[in-house]
């Protein structure tokens, strides 16, 4: 199998090598890769060595922070797909389905306030609908069978 490094990225990585084991004070290891490299002193400077001295290092904490953000975004996944599975057998059935992807005209219409309607909470996952009034009247909706399940009143006091 082929090297999945391009030439100059090879030569760079033998030289942040080299920078990181010179900066450990391993000089029998750095003489040894020059020499198994070719990357004599003529070839690669003491000077030009201790620019790549942090390199690899750098380059180490990097991989290290993408693999955690990769491991973060997994488990965001998973997360998500979880709360996908608890959700309603309807909604699953829209998903998965590509005839329910656009909008389609109300199934049901909800009435039942006397006053005007001034704010709409939706349940997560259960098929809930909460309608709040001007009045203080709060309606509970069953929105998969377009029923009525309870009406609350505000107190008076």
């Amino acid at each position: 199998m082929g090297s999945v490094l391009t030439a100059r990225q090879t030569d760079e990585l033998h030289k942040a090598i080299i920078g990181y084991l010179a900066a450990a004070n391993c000089s029998p290891s750095v003489a040894s890769l020059r020499e198994e490299l070719g990357l004599q002193v003529e070839k690669f400077p003491d000077a030009a060595v201790q620019q790549y001295g942090g390199l690899l290092a750098k380059k180490w904490t990097s991989l290290l922070r993408f693999s955690r953000q990769i491991m973060d975004l997994e488990s965001e996944v998973d997360c998500l797909k979880g709360e996908l599975k608890a959700s309603p057998a309807a909604l699953k059935r829209k998903i998965t389905d590509p005839a329910n992807w656009l909008p389609k005209a109300p199934t049901y219409t909800l009435k039942s306030h006397r006053c005007g309607i001034e704010c709409v909470a939706f349940h997560p996952t259960d098929p809930w609908v909460a309608s709040g009034a001007g009045n203080g009247e709060i309606k509970i909706w069953d929105w998969e069978q377009g029923r009525l399940a309870k009406t609350i009143w505000a107190h008076s006091d």
